[in-house]
C-alpha cells in the first residue's frame, strides 16, 4: 500500500511479484491485452517453481501445488471465481484503488482483495501459462508455516465476508456491473475454504476414534 501511494497516478495496471521470483521479460506484454475485455480487472498467472536443485520433499510439494493450478483454478475460472494468490498477478489500478487496496488486517491480503474486486462485479481471468518461477518451502517447517497462513487467512476472509458469501449482496452496483456474487461464484470459495474445517474435524475424530 505504501508503494501504491508512490506509484505514478497514470499507471494503468499494478503488478505483484514475490521477492524470490524470476520473471519472464515478456510477462506483461503477453497477458495485458486481456484487459481490453469488458470488466476484466484481474489477470492471474499460476505460481511456478524452480526445481533445478530441489529435494524430493520439495518436488512432492510442487506436485501438490500443481494440482490446484492445473485443475482447481480452471474450474474457478469458468465461474469467474479464481483465487487471486498474489504473485504473478496484474490488477487494474483503478479497480485496486476503488476497492481500498490491500487489507492489512488479513494475513491473506491478496485473496481477500480479489474477492472484494469480484464482489463489485468485475471479472478475473486465469491464464494457465507460467510467467515466473519462485522458491519452494525449504523444509516441512516452512511448509507448515505457509499452510498455516493459508488456513488462517481463509478463516479471516470467511469471518469478514460471510454475508457476501452467503447472500452474494455486497454493494450498490455500478452501471454495467453485476449486483452481487452469483451462486456459481460463491460455491468455490465456500467449498474450498470449508476444507480447512474438515481437516480440523478429521483430527478430532481420529483422536476420538483412537480413544474409543
Amino acid at each position: 500500500n505504501v508503494v501504491l501511494q508512490l506509484t505514478n497516478a497514470d499507471a494503468a495496471w499494478i503488478g505483484v511479484v514475490d521477492a524470490d521470483y524470476t520473471v519472464r521479460p515478456d510477462w506483461i506484454r503477453a497477458v495485458a491485452g486481456h484487459f481490453a475485455q469488458a470488466l476484466v480487472d484481474i489477470i492471474q498467472s499460476p505460481q511456478s517453481h524452480r526445481l533445478e536443485q530441489s529435494s524430493a520433499f520439495q518436488r512432492m510439494v510442487n506436485a501438490e501445488y500443481a494440482s490446484f493450478f492445473r485443475i482447481g483454478m480452471h474450474h474457478r475460472h469458468e465461474r469467474n471465481a479464481i483465487i487471486q494468490h498474489g504473485t504473478m498477478t496484474l490488477i487494474r489500478a483503478r479497480a485496486l484503488r476503488e476497492t481500498g487496496a490491500w487489507n492489512t488486517a488479513c494475513i491473506c491480503e491478496d485473496t481477500e482483495l480479489g474477492l472484494r474486486i469480484l464482489a463489485k462485479g468485475s471479472r478475473a481471468l486465469y491464464i494457465d501459462q507460467p510467467m515466473g518461477a519462485g522458491l519452494l518451502p525449504a523444509d516441512s517447517h516452512a511448509y507448515l508455516r505457509q499452510r498455516y497462513r493459508w488456513a488462517c487467512g481463509a478463516m479471516q476472509i470467511l469471518r469478514t465476508h460471510w454475508r457476501t458469501l452467503i447472500s452474494g449482496a455486497n454493494h450498490t452496483p455500478l452501471k454495467g456491473e453485476a449486483p452481487y456474487l452469483t451462486p456459481a461464484q460463491r460455491y468455490p470459495f465456500i467449498a474450498g475454504w470449508l476444507t480447512w474445517w474438515g481437516d480440523t474435524q478429521h483430527l478430532f475424530m481420529t483422536i476420538a476414534a483412537l480413544a474409543w
